[in-house]
């Protein structure tokens, strides 16, 4: 696997982390795929050698997923914040606004008072998807302008 070393945006760092990623799931693969083999058949995939190469690889990846980590640090608390306001919007997509007057299973009316209505948790997610929208705006801005140094991989 080679890159153009030197200085990339951390959007690009990111591009190629994912493609590291898929390189070193695809190398564990054909491991596990061919590390034991009918001896009637030739060995077509050296095994060994493979396993160096994804131990490279590995190790590429902690050095690259290091520098990025390093490189987000100014935009840690957008990025959690994000990740919660996710969580908050699965939340309130749960609550249960059954309100007024409902038919049971035995042909009885049980009332219901829903304390949030549909309308108020439909705002609540509006808003939270607003504020993820910007803070995403303000991370992708970031990535974009923020350079790291990647270290070939040999």
């Amino acid at each position: 696997m080679t890159v153009n070393t030197g200085t990339m945006s951390l959007s690009k760092a990111m591009k190629y982390k994912n493609r590291v990623v898929q390189k070193l799931n695809k190398i564990a693969s054909e491991i596990q795929s061919n590390n034991s083999i009918n001896t009637i058949n030739p060995r077509e995939v050296d095994v060994k050698a493979l396993m160096s190469q994804h131990q490279d690889i590995f190790n590429h990846l902690i050095d690259l997923k290091a520098l990025i980590h390093e490189a987000t640090m100014p935009i840690q608390k957008n990025l959690f914040k994000i990740i919660e306001l996710k969580s908050k919007i699965a939340f309130l997509s749960g609550i249960n606004t059954t309100h007024g007057a409902q038919e049971s299973y035995s042909d009885k009316v049980a009332n219901y008072d829903a304390a949030f209505r549909k309308a108020d948790l439909d705002a609540m997610i509006s808003a939270a998807e607003v504020e993820i929208d910007n803070l995403q705006d303000h991370v992708d801005a970031f990535n974009a302008t923020t350079k790291i140094s990647i270290k070939p991989l040999v």
